[in-house]
């Protein structure tokens, strides 16, 4: 698997090292037009947030146009591998990627901790824990939900198929959701919770600052959604083992 992850961020180390060099050059151009245009700490911070999302984005789509290469590219198919492999190698791959923003991000709050720590929220790193949690798993689930809609287009010879397994990500999505909260109550899910928090100067003008406010850890909520991804991923592993030997 450790091989199959190198051949692919081999094969995409174009891509992936333009989007590095391109969020970079991004955060920097939005520190300089805040300073020019004398923009609010709470602007500058959801500028630079948003900017890691799309960044965090493009390599996720990025993961999923490898495993997709993956499935329908001859040459792979002999190779003496386990199909489980097809499915954790991209999976992997986009993890460390994401852990590479992840260590931008800190840098970058880092850096204006030393130099201008009133830029950051007040009670920043009470939420940092998880907040990071919730970005990170949410991200491998929805690319988890993305490998099930490529795998269900890809097993499909019929016109139409891209449309059903657009439609598979969706329903699976929302299906998900929908079950765990009838099953545990109106509780709040990863990717949910990865996107419910808050930027306000109001909350903390008494400390001069910004404040941050989000969702507390769903336990149950990701237990439910854990067992959702290992029954996904073996369902993927069936369907790549019947368009294999088809």
């Amino acid at each position: 698997m450790l091989k199959l992850m190198k051949y692919d961020l081999k094969r995409s180390k174009d891509l992936i090292l333009g989007t590095f060099v391109v969020l970079i050059l991004i955060q920097v151009g939005i520190f300089v037009a805040a300073e020019v245009s004398n923009w609010d700490n709470e602007s500058m911070l959801i500028m630079h947030l948003v900017t890691y999302i799309v960044g965090g984005m493009v390599l996720l789509f990025q993961a999923c146009r490898t495993y997709n290469y993956n499935l329908k590219a001859y040459h792979r198919r002999l190779l003496p591998l386990r199909e489980v492999y097809t499915v954790l190698s991209p999976l992997l791959m986009f993890f460390i990627l994401l852990l590479g923003i992840t260590a931008m991000v800190l840098i970058h709050l880092g850096l204006y901790a030393i130099f201008d720590a009133e830029v950051l929220p007040v009670n920043l790193w009470s939420f940092a824990f998880v907040g990071l949690y919730l970005v990170h798993w949410s991200a491998c689930f929805q690319l988890i939900l993305l490998l099930l809609a490529v795998t269900v287009a890809r097993s499909i010879s019929f016109k139409g198929r891209k449309w059903i397994g657009i439609a598979t990500f969706f329903v699976m999505q929302f299906g998900v959701t929908l079950l765990g909260r009838w099953i545990f109550g109106s509780v709040n899910y990863s990717f949910d919770s990865a996107l419910q928090f808050q930027l306000s100067d109001e909350a903390s003008r008494s400390n001069g600052g910004v404040s941050v406010s989000g969702e507390a850890f769903p336990v149950l909520a990701t237990l439910f959604e854990v067992g959702v991804a290992v029954v996904v991923v073996y369902v993927i592993t069936i369907l790549i083992k019947r368009r294999m030997d088809a």
